[in-house]
């Protein structure tokens, strides 16, 4: 069977193009449109990173009120701050899931 794609490589002559990010839930958390902070740790597999993603549990995506993720090696932690712009690790201060994932590297 061919194989098809693109195939690529780092400087050492690693093949560094896997077509899928491998990725590893870490952890996954309600929070309420009312949590003003957090913070988490976790141990990370070999060769990842941690990132967040938010699915918001309900629809009211008014004012300027914004959950902000700030992430530094293992740990995770959760601001409120009053911003106009979403960048970054900004979500809106909805109700919602956190899932806290490790990203392959």
């Amino acid at each position: 069977m061919a194989e098809w794609g693109i195939q690529t490589w780092d400087e050492s002559g690693e093949v560094n193009n896997f077509g899928f990010v491998i990725t590893n839930v870490m952890d996954y958390i309600s929070m309420s449109a009312n949590t003003d902070s957090w913070t988490k740790s976790y141990t990370l597999p070999a060769s990842t990173v941690l990132e967040v993603a938010y699915v918001a549990t309900e629809n009211d995506f008014s004012g300027n009120r914004k959950k902000k993720f700030t992430i530094s090696g293992g740990t995770v932690t959760m601001t409120t701050v009053s911003e106009v712009n979403i960048t970054g690790y900004m979500f809106p201060a909805n109700s919602g899931y956190i899932i806290i994932y490790a990203k392959g590297i």
